[in-house]
């Protein structure tokens, strides 16, 4: 009897956190695009018996509905190690063998202005737990180009308030120093004098940030709290952690500092993955130069 869809899936995902060592969130997306092709499927059938033609059509239709390229290319990308698995097991027809994965143009990283940062950390918050760890997330996420999941993950114990530096984990389980500029540096005192003491419970751990409940603070939490104070300062745009790292970089660039430098802080294995920086800046200049160049 062929095993059910959603258990494959399953096996799959435990196979990809314990035997295959993909990271948390990897493994967390790759469920997310396999269970998409599962909802998709009508009828439902076993993986066995999925065609090409199948995966091709299911690939048309996520991105017919606007879906990021990135993210249609990702779930060619789960379906594909999960046949690997499958054919590793035994002899299985793998129907992604074929299918090219989807063209992936560059975009620009969106950021901020100077003055749309600007009027997001002049928010005042009240000096209550809940304020005081606002205040500090939205430091770190300015001030030290941080990823959500690296802040969600921040340990106590690899902060040196002394240093002025936190030791970070990033993707692919890379250590990296961050750097607590004043302001930064001023947040976190704050919360761990007057804030996490006050929410903390005997089952806290070691987490830097906290819940209302003592619980530590889940990354998704992040994101609508960076979204209700962007509101709250009057910026249009949508406005996402990741944002705020992208500001980092490019005013970092813009302020003279040096690619490589920009690469060791956003913990980017290869200076590729940093260059897209440049092209923002380019892209200001190119704008500035038709804006007020003669004979542009």
């Amino acid at each position: 009897m062929a095993e059910a869809p959603a258990a494959t899936v399953k096996r799959f995902l435990q196979w990809a956190s314990v035997e295959a060592g993909l990271q948390p969130l990897t493994v967390e997306a790759y469920g997310r695009d396999l269970r998409a092709f599962l909802r998709w499927q009508q009828p439902l059938r076993p993986f066995a018996a999925v065609r090409a033609t199948d995966v091709r059509t299911f690939l048309a239709a996520e991105q017919a509905r606007d879906l990021d390229p990135r993210t249609v290319a990702r779930r060619l990308t789960a379906l594909r190690l999960l046949y690997r698995l499958l054919a590793s097991e035994g002899p299985v027809d793998d129907p992604t063998r074929t299918i090219p994965r989807p063209t992936l143009h560059a975009s620009l990283p969106k950021l901020l202005s100077r003055g749309d940062v600007e009027r997001l950390l002049a928010l005042a918050e009240p000096r209550t737990p809940l304020g005081l760890r606002e205040r500090l997330i939205v430091e770190w996420l300015y001030g030290t180009g941080c990823r959500v999941s690296e802040l969600a993950n921040q340990r106590l114990a690899d902060v040196d308030l002394e240093l002025k530096v936190a030791r970070c984990t990033g993707k692919g389980g890379k250590e990296r120093l961050l750097l607590l500029n004043p302001a930064t540096l001023a947040a976190t005192k704050a919360w761990l004098a007057e804030g996490r003491p006050r929410l903390a419970r005997a089952g806290s751990g070691d987490a830097l940030l906290l819940s209302r409940s003592g619980r530590p603070l889940e990354r998704t939490r992040l994101f609508g709290l960076i979204r209700q104070r962007a509101r709250r300062a009057a910026i249009a745009r949508p406005l996402s952690p990741h944002v705020l790292r992208h500001s980092f970089a490019t005013h970092l660039l813009e302020g003279g500092a040096d690619l490589r430098v920009v690469q060791e802080l956003l913990g980017h294995s290869s200076l590729a993955t940093t260059q897209v920086y440049t092209h923002v800046e380019t892209s200001r200049l190119r704008a500035a130069h038709r804006k007020f160049h003669p004979r542009a």
